[in-house]
């Protein structure tokens, strides 16, 4: 996973972070509204499970934004983020 932390109050915020998820170890991750997160399969075989909380709103109103890997707000990456 790659992420970006939006958040002004965060004391990560503005800041990218990579990080490995292997479910052999049970790994998962929570993301919190504000973080920006993107995912790249680095094995043959993958599955993601994506809940949300609330759940997507459903009435016709986007509530969630889709923005260039490049923008004007942060670069992503992959060899050059940082590995927790």
């Amino acid at each position: 996973m790659a992420l970006h932390d939006e958040r002004p109050e965060s004391p990560s915020a503005g800041r990218s972070l990579r990080v490995r998820i292997d479910a052999r170890n049970g790994d998962g991750l929570v993301i919190p509204p504000g973080v920006w997160h993107t995912f790249r399969a680095v094995s043959g075989q993958v599955v993601l499970l994506n809940s949300k909380n609330p759940p997507y709103l459903t009435d016709g109103v986007v509530d969630k934004e889709t923005v260039p890997a490049v923008n004007d707000r942060f670069a992503l990456d992959w060899d050059g983020l940082e590995s927790a």
